[in-house]
């Protein structure tokens, strides 16, 4: 594989840092400037650790444009299985093979289930 050394423009050192304060993400910073990804984002990271005030920090954990992280908790697979249950899903053996996981955790899935619903199991 042969590598291919981007040679950083100041011009394009500005488009980089003004897209980062802009939230686009390495992708689109890459295509923009005609750089791949891990080109763009190698070189920010370069600029955050000389200190260049012109770049953001980092953000720890990205918010994909529409998802609101404070109303879309994650879903866990007492969620899932619920779901599955909701539509018809006939056994927790048919869940576990769709959902990949084992029965077994089908099954401690649905007593969380039972338990956050109250009900009394006999």
């Amino acid at each position: 594989m042969r590598v291919t050394r981007v040679k950083w423009t100041p011009a394009m050192v500005e488009r980089l840092a003004e897209r980062a304060r802009q939230g686009w993400t390495g992708q689109q910073i890459g295509d923009e400037l005609g750089v791949s990804r891990s080109a763009a984002i190698a070189r920010l990271s370069r600029l955050r650790a000389a200190g260049d005030p012109r770049v953001p920090p980092a953000r720890a954990n990205p918010v994909q444009p529409g998802r609101r992280p404070d109303l879309d908790p994650p879903v866990t697979l007492a969620d899932q299985v619920a779901e599955d249950i909701s539509r018809g899903a006939s056994s927790f053996a048919s869940i576990a093979r769709v959902r990949g996981v084992s029965t077994r955790e089908v099954k401690a899935a649905w007593s969380t289930i039972v338990e956050r619903l109250g009900w009394q199991v006999s």
